[in-house]
């Protein structure tokens, strides 16, 4: 089975910083300012669904939507058909498996896969891909059914090299969930002020992947 691609996107940034000097040129404008705003980004402590358990969030995810700054977005620049597999391990921490297809469902497969771990609370996490990248905060701050369809809302954000970078991801259990649908679910966290860019909400492809 597919699986699909996310914990990770603020600490990628890091990575691409590391590399900008050689492909600068190959970064569009419209990323670089973006790049240049996160001086008024920051990250916030937004605890995680008052009855959150981790039973409910193992298991596939879709992604339906999602807000992303520059560094965020990194991974998924390029990804249609994403997923998350989330899988208990035996120390209790968390796998979070992350899939995508490359532009089109027929496209390069792209995995990463990411270490949920340190619950401080039930849903909240620190999130890490890579030893030598800073981890990002990571948590679970929405849950519920709409449209007889399981989601939830992921919320990570993190710091590197200086850049705070953030996402905001609505999850569901069946790629059918409406985009529409997508957008009130992320519409009403935004309230929560986490989105302080007021970056766009961009819907990804689930169409023609199953």
């Amino acid at each position: 089975a597919r699986q699909r691609a996310m914990s990770v996107h603020s600490q990628l940034f890091a990575l691409v910083l590391v590399a900008a000097a050689a492909s600068v040129s190959s970064i569009p404008v419209a990323d670089i300012r973006s790049q240049d705003s996160h001086a008024k980004a920051q990250c916030f402590d937004i605890p995680p669904q008052t009855d959150f358990t981790n039973d409910s969030y193992e298991g596939v995810w879709f992604e339906i939507a999602k807000v992303q700054t520059a560094g965020g977005a990194f991974f998924e620049r390029e990804c249609v058909c994403t997923q998350l597999n989330v899988t208990a391990k035996d120390d209790g921490t968390f796998n979070a498996a992350n899939m995508c297809r490359k532009n089109t469902p027929e496209g390069k497969l792209i995995t990463a896969n990411g270490h949920l771990y340190d619950e401080s609370v039930p849903g909240k996490w620190e999130s890490s891909v890579f030893r030598f990248v800073p981890p990002v905060s990571y948590t679970v701050i929405k849950q519920g059914v709409v449209e007889g369809i399981q989601y939830s809302v992921e919320y990570d954000c993190g710091k590197s090299l200086g850049a705070v970078n953030y996402c905001i991801h609505v999850l569901a259990r069946s790629p059918n969930m409406s985009a529409e649908t997508a957008k009130k679910i992320i519409a009403e966290v935004e309230q929560l002020g986490i989105n302080p860019l007021n970056l766009p909400i961009h819907v990804t492809q689930q169409q023609n992947c199953w």
